[in-house]
Order: C-alpha cells, then structure tokens, then sequence
C-alpha cells in the first residue's frame, strides 16, 4: 500500500484532565479541542503529572514553592500540629497554633507582633501532639487532646485550662456550734465552687454528695468546714442548705480564704434564698478526641479515656442558657450514642454543611440535622455503614464546582467528597497511589494522612504515608472545579500536619491565607514551611522537577506508523527557563529529546517557541514529556503545544 506524506497536526491545549495512573493509557480522556474553531467536549487526561496545577493554565503550570519560616524558640522538636485561631472578630490579630514532638511537647502560638509565644499548660500532652484539635468560641479556644486528665482544655487567653470545674471531690464536716437553743430539726448540707470574674460568675462546678444533721439544740448554730478545693481556678464557694436532703436552696457564697461557715438560719427559712441549680446542669466536658462548633454549642465524639462510651457525641448547653461558661458544661441529657463497639473507632467531627454536621468512624458517616428543639436539639441519620474517615486530620471544609459547601475526607479506599451529590467516590484516578501494587497507603500509620483546602486556588491537597512510612510522605492536589489531580513531590510534601494561615506575618495577620505545613526532613529544626509562597522557587533550599506526561497518541491510527517531527509550544514568558520536550516511542521503547528556552525576544508576557531537534520514525504510539529536565529552582506555565506528524503506511 503507498505512503501518505500529507502533513498533519497534533494540538496538545487542554490537560486540566489532571492524571489517571489507574486506566489503561489508551483509555486516558482525550479534549478534542483545536484553534480553528472545533468545540471543546472536555478536558485531557495524562499518565503522570508532577509538581504542576491547572490555575489559570491549560496545559500545565509549575506549582509555587514553599519558603522555610523563622519560628525560633521555645518550639525544639518537629512540628506536629498546626492549627488557626481567631480570638475575635478581627482576623488580623488571627494566631497560628503549634506543638512540637519533644518530651513532653511544647505547645505555642504566633500572635500579632508578630511573636512566638509558649503557652502554659495546665496538663501538659501526654499523648501523640498530632492528635490534638482545635477549634474557636467566644474568643476561647478549646483543644481535644490526650493529657491523662479526663478533661476537655481551653485557652481562655490566659493559659490552657481544663474547661468547667471539678466539684469538691473530699468530704466535709458538719459539727454543733457554741451554746444557745438552735432547734435541732433535720437539715442537709452540700457545697460546690465557683469563679469570679468580679461580682460576676464565670465558672460553676457541681456539688459534692450532702450531708445531713440533726443538730444538738444546745447550740447556737452548725458550722460547715470545707476541706481543700480542687485547684482549678475557684475564686469562692457555694453553700447550699436543704430541709429534706431533696430540695436544695443557694443560702451563702463566701471567698475560698473562709474555709468555714456558721449556719443559724432555720431549715424552714431556706426556701428563701435561690434554688440550687438541677442535678447535672454542671457536668464536666469529657477529654472528646474531636470537637466542633455548632454556632454557640461545642461538640465532642469519642473520648481519650478508655472507660468512658467511645460512640457517644456529646453536646454543651446552649449559649446564653444560663451565662455561665455555657460553651463548658455539658448537661447530662445532652447525648447521643451512635452504634457504640461498631465499624471501627471514631475519626472525625466536622460541619457545617448546609447547617448539618457530620460524624466519622472508620467505616461509618452519620449527618446531624439541627431541630430547632432547645432540649434535643438534633435528629441523626446514617450516611454509611460501609465507607468511614482514616483520621480527623484528613477530612476538610470545602467546596464543589459550583461553589456549594462540601466535606472531602479519605477513607481506607481513598478520596471521598459529601455534598450536596450525596456520597461521591473521587479517586479512581489515583488507585495506583493509593491501593497500587508497589505503593500502597499505609493505613497503621500513627500519622497516615492530613489536608487543607485552599480555597484561593480551589484545591484540595492530601498528604498520606505510603509502603512502610510512619508519617505522610506524598501529597495530591485535587482541583475541585475540573476534578483533576497531579502528585506533588518535595520537602514541602513530606509533612506531619497543615493548616491555613495568614500570607503575611506583622503587628497585623493579613486576611489572605495560604496553607502551611510542619515538615519532618529539613536540616532545621522546628521546621515550618509557607507554601504556594510566590516568591520562591523551590521547598525552602529543595528544588524540584515539574513535568507531564500525556496519553499515547495513535497519530497514524491503531496498527499503522507515523513520523513525528517538528514541535511548537506556547507558554508564559519566564527568562532564562529551558523546558525539555521528550518524544517517546511505542511506551519507552526509543525517546528522543529536545529544549525550549522560554525567554522572550523584548516585552512580550506570551512566547511561541519550536522545538525542532526532536523527531521519531515509525511510531505506533507517541507520547510527549514536557517540563523540567531535573530538578530546578524555576517557574513556568505552559499554554498549548503543536507537533507535525507525516502518517507513514496503513494497517498491513
């Protein structure tokens, strides 16, 4: 059969397909799409994408690098956990919360200034310093972490406390008091401290069991004397009187430094004063692993303590309720259990989402929906019994394409979003990252994975430990408008926690955030790394190598050979930046290289550059590697590449 010389043209304008290193190579979704005017049905996928993005690119961009942040002292180990907290209103005086892996960790925070400071610690972490979580309420900042104390904690601004109060756990004593005629009528007696801020209380515990007594009646009255307190930031401390041990009545409050009372008011006098708030009203927070905020509510799941129910979510009273420490006491009505001993421990609390909060196990999701009933203020609903969250640190806040809220987590098999599509599976794409045969997620990883969503650029990034690694070491970047992925590599990809932060540091935090990451293989130590930082080139002193490359193309049709000649890309003017083309034959079997020089001629912000030292002969399958040779310190962004073939023979 004769040749066919007539020229053509392969026109490469449209990856934000992102990589797919799961289907076949052939199979990859190809844009059919040209600049004469042909409509575009979708977008390309590639076999791999390195170091690269798809913001405000088509073909690929580089991904920005990640600058090395001077944190100093009191932090000396590897930072573990980054979280953001706005005390107020004002996100310019926004503060970056840390805690480090020394013995036992340093926990600190960057305030306005800008400062580092160490906080001081009620009880210090006794557990990993990657479990802890935080989250913001009325200016305070409540922290779930294992400390060995059965307690929620809370920055209040001052120092980490725990939240609440302890009631008087020792007994005290009830004794006659002098001489004179007070009846001796059954009375009881119970006590519980409080906080005060002023005239005002801020914080009220529960009481001790009560006692009873029938005084003598030759005395002149009873004297209450009450043991130690419980050390918690107490200020004072209740008495209340009962005439029937059942009926408790507020009959005086007096300074800690009193540490006894003389009662000569009669018993039937008692209900006078105040009556005693119900059983209850004051219980302790639980030392939950997660927490949320629910408006003027703080959620808590799962538990540290091992006695205590570890399905159990637990909700505060409701702010205002009573105007003391609402936000820190937990009524004991105020519960649900969901499937207590089954599908895994839990993982995850998060919301809202369209005013629904969800919670994790590992192979379980419930939705929370808000009732609008004071009392039982939620109904609960499973989402799955089959698919949970791997850890608190890997689910995210975030949004979908049209700009909707949504929850993306990873569960055992991978990436999952929740919104309003219902449960949705997203990484087919990457199972050779996650469940592939010589790189597989290592789910009994103490930290296996955490993420942030940056929503400047939209894009969801995943960082999870793969083979034997006990910590993250590879990180993906979902774009969640084309849902396309590219894996990144790098120091800033090896990285034990992330969390959003303010761009610039000062007396003032700007309101721009950008993800930053506590990362784990860098000479200096602490280590804390800005990323998607603009200004540089590279992971602090670590460059990296940014490249695609595409599907094969059967340019000469299946069965039959072409000729691969002469390249043209269009790309952002960058001086200095050479780019390498590689053409590959029939999937590795020959490559052949060329460069590009992406300097412009004078002004022009756009350059049309030709490859022309590449070329390949009797090609069944051609696929093309642009990007960097190696490793470099650089910044690129490609728009559309052209290659002329010549069809050699037909199928034989």
């Amino acid at each position: 059969m004769a040749r066919e010389s007539t020229q053509q043209r392969l026109v490469v304008a449209d990856l934000r397909g992102g990589r797919n290193g799961t289907d076949p190579p052939l199979m990859l979704r190809e844009p059919t799409e040209s600049f004469q005017g042909s409509a575009k049905t979708g977008t390309g996928e590639v076999v791999a994408a390195y170091n690269v993005d798809w913001y405000n690119a088509t073909f690929a961009h580089k991904r920005h690098g990640a600058s090395l942040q001077s944190i100093g002292s009191p932090l000396v180990g590897n930072i573990s956990f980054l979280g953001r907290h706005v005390p107020s209103t004002d996100e310019t005086v926004a503060e970056l919360w840390m805690a480090d892996d020394s013995s036992p960790p340093v926990v600190a925070h960057l305030v306005p200034g800008p400062n580092i400071v160490a906080v001081s610690m009620k009880d210090p972490v006794t557990g990993g310093p990657w479990d802890l979580m935080g989250a913001s309420i009325h200016g305070k900042y409540m922290l779930a972490y294992d400390s060995g104390v059965p307690r929620l904690h809370c920055w209040d601004g001052t120092s980490v406390r725990r939240t609440g109060l302890h009631g008087p756990a020792d007994p005290f004593t009830i004794t006659d008091s002098g001489s004179g005629t007070y009846p001796p009528q059954f009375r009881a007696y119970r006590w519980r401290v409080i906080t005060k801020s002023g005239s005002v209380v801020v914080r009220r515990s529960e009481y001790n069991f009560g006692q009873g007594i029938f005084p003598s009646g030759t005395g002149s009255g009873v004297t209450i004397t009450t043991p130690a307190p419980p050390n918690e930031g107490e200020t004072d401390w209740e008495l209340e009187g009962s005439p029937d041990g059942i009926n408790y009545f507020l009959i005086q409050t007096l300074p800690l430094a009193t540490v006894s009372y003389t009662d000569t008011t009669a018993p039937g006098q008692y209900s006078t004063f105040p009556l005693s708030p119900t059983t209850g009203t004051y219980a302790l927070q639980k030392s939950y692993r997660y927490i949320a905020i629910d408006q003027n509510r703080v959620l808590g799941w799962g538990s540290f303590t091992p006695t205590d129910p570890q399905h159990r979510l637990e909700f505060s009273a409701a702010g205002g309720s009573s105007n003391i420490t609402d936000e820190e006491r937990v009524p004991l009505a105020n519960y649900i259990d969901l499937d207590e001993a089954d599908s895994g421990p839990p993982t995850g609390l998060i919301g809202p989402v369209f005013g629904a909060f969800y919670v994790f196990k590992y192979r379980q999701v419930w939705k929370l929906v808000a009732t609008g009933n004071v009392n039982q203020p939620y109904s609960v609903y499973p989402i799955s019994k089959v698919i949970g969250a791997l850890n608190q640190q890997s689910i995210r806040l975030a949004e979908d394409a049209s700009g909707n809220p949504a929850i993306y987590f990873l569960s055992t098999r991978g990436p999952y979003r929740l919104g309003l599509q219902g449960l949705e599976y997203l990484g087919h794409q990457i199972e050779d990252l996650w469940l592939g045969p010589t790189q597989r997620m290592n789910l009994a990883a103490p930290i296996p994975a955490h993420a942030v969503y940056h929503s400047d650029v939209r894009q969801v990034w995943f960082w999870f430990a793969v083979g034997n690694q006990t910590e993250p070491s590879l990180k993906v970047m979902f774009d969640v408008v084309r849902s396309s992925w590219a894996l990144h590599q790098g120091a800033s990809t090896r990285a034990r926690c992330s969390a959003m932060y303010a761009n610039t540091w000062g007396a003032t935090m700007s309101r721009d955030l950008k993800p930053y990451v506590g990362s784990n293989d860098l000479p200096a130590s602490p280590k804390v790394l800005k990323c998607d930082d603009q200004t540089v080139t590279g992971d602090a002193s670590e460059a990296y190598r940014a490249y695609v490359l595409t599907k094969p193309y059967l340019l000469g049709g299946l069965g039959a050979y072409c000729t691969v000649g002469q390249g043209m890309l269009v790309a952002e003017s960058a001086s200095g930046v050479e780019l390498q083309l590689s053409l590959v034959r029939d999937f590795g079997k020959e490559t052949r290289v060329s460069y590009c020089n992406l300097t412009p001629e004078g002004a022009e912000t756009r350059v049309q550059k030709l490859f022309d030292a590449a070329a390949l002969g009797s090609a069944w399958a051609m696929q093309i590697t642009l990007g960097d040779q190696a490793a470099i310190a650089n910044r690129w962004r490609v728009d559309a590449m052209t290659i002329n073939y010549v069809r050699e023979q037909a199928v034989v």
